[in-house]
């Protein structure tokens, strides 16, 4: 069953840098937004 955890752990890693990559994507979109205004250089 070791390898199976091994297998989640990495699953749940990969979920994790998804995550903090979109967050980080979001974030700068939100930058994007506040300096150009909704519907400005896209």
């Amino acid at each position: 069953m070791q390898a199976r955890e091994r297998l989640v752990n990495s699953y749940y890693d990969i979920a994790e840098n998804a995550l903090w990559q979109a967050g980080k994507v979001l974030a700068e979109a939100q930058d994007d937004m506040a300096q150009y205004g909704p519907g400005g250089k896209f």
